[in-house]
């Protein structure tokens, strides 16, 4: 959250902050009102976090170009429950970036720079997140830049376990 709260939020100047509570924490956005029983323990609620904040991106990239979300907000809940929205989610995006830089007028984006970051368990979650908006928006539309946050690993964990826990393999082009 202190890294967050040291980010550039000046949308009028394309630079947004999205901020993603942790799991075990309540993050009513995604109709998580109180904290999951099981996601301080168990990360429950994770991917619904990670949906979230793809979406979020989402919503703003249309919002820049048309004044309208994807999502509205009152049906992001439902919307981050599954992944069956991904596919969706990207045709909609790239044709409204494709039909921007097509208009003489009007805004239109060039390029998409995300810094990602976060602590321990969030770190995790951060390196999630990057896998996943690459495995989804792989085509039309790519963040160019990536910053994740490093991982500091519990002392009663050996790192293999953590890793095969939190899938956290980036692709090759990302920057260390």
């Amino acid at each position: 959250a202190r890294l967050y709260k040291a980010a550039y939020d000046e949308p009028t100047n394309g630079l947004h902050a999205i901020y993603v509570p942790g799991v075990g924490t309540p993050f009513p956005r995604i109709g998580e009102i109180t904290p999951h029983e099981d996601g301080a323990r168990k990360g429950a609620m994770g991917a619904e976090r990670i949906r979230y904040a793809i979406l979020e991106i989402a919503n703003r990239i249309a919002f820049v170009l048309t004044k309208k979300p994807l999502v509205e907000p009152a049906k992001i809940p439902p919307a981050v429950k599954t992944d069956d929205h991904y596919t969706n989610w990207n045709r909609r995006l790239t044709a409204l970036v494709a039909q921007s830089r097509q208009r003489a007028q009007g805004p239109h984006i060039e390029e998409i720079v995300l810094d990602v970051f976060g602590f321990s368990r969030g770190a995790a979650g951060a390196r999630s997140f990057v896998n996943q908006l690459l495995k989804h928006f792989s085509y039309g539309l790519r963040p160019t830049q990536f910053f994740v946050g490093r991982q500091v690993l519990p002392v009663k964990h050996k790192a293999h376990e953590v890793l095969q826990a939190y899938r956290l393999d980036l692709p090759a082009q990302r920057l260390d």
